[in-house]
Parts: structure tokens; C-alpha cells; sequence
């Protein structure tokens, strides 16, 4: 979806959790992070949003992860958004917040990534 101001975009499947991410040999974690950009990259061309300079990240999810558990993921999101020249960097002089909210009315294992222009 876009709006004058931001888009979303949608994911619906397997997060990888903070916990995995720390826990899981460096080749197991490369494989599971490559499978999700692959997807990732999919979604944000499907929707060909706007290239945004500077921007908030507002996610809104659930899943049976905590809300900090699944920081990687949206890092998996941002960095494809980058690679795909959606944005122009992911430092903190173009991405100033980050919000994230469980949300129970969602499907179980979504992600609803909202980038806001600021």
C-alpha cells in the first residue's frame, strides 16, 4: 500500500528471531538470511515502492517471538530495502526510529513493515 508519506510492505512466514541469530552457527544463519532476501526482494519489487532519504521503520507483527526477537528480521528488510536503492542508507543520519508493535489481530507469523518518509 502508498500513501503520500509512507508504504508497507507485507511478509508473511518464517522470522528469524534475535535468539537464532546469536545462537546459530555463522553458515546456518547465511542460509536462512539468504532464503528471506530472496523473498524479501520479491516483495519490495512486486511493490516498487518509492526511494525514500530519510525514514522511520513502524513494524507491526505477530508470532509467538518477543517483540525485541525479531529486530534481525526487520535488519533482513531494511538492508534489502538499501540494496534495492529504496533507500539511500540505513545509518542513523537517513533512519532516525524504529517502532515495533505486537499486534493479535494479525495472521500468525506476519510482519508489516511501514516506512515512513520524515
Amino acid at each position: 500500500m502508498f500513501n503520500m508519506d509512507y508504504y508497507e510492505l507485507e511478509y508473511n512466514g518464517k522470522i528469524i528471531s534475535m535468539n537464532d541469530a546469536k545462537a546459530l552457527h555463522w553458515r546456518s544463519l547465511k542460509s536462512k538470511v539468504d532464503k528471506l532476501e530472496i523473498i524479501f526482494k520479491n516483495i519490495i519489487r512486486e511493490a516498487n515502492p518509492p526511494k525514500y532519504d530519510k525514514f522511520e521503520v513502524e513494524v507491526e507483527y505477530w508470532s509467538r517471538h518477543d517483540v525485541d526477537n525479531i529486530v534481525f528480521t526487520v535488519k533482513c528488510m531494511v538492508d534489502q530495502l538499501v540494496r534495492e536503492k529504496k533507500l539511500i542508507d540505513d545509518n542513523k543520519k537517513h533512519w532516525e526510529r524504529l517502532t515495533i508493535t505486537a499486534n493479535r489481530e494479525l495472521k500468525n507469523n506476519t510482519i508489516i513493515f511501514r516506512i515512513i518518509e520524515r
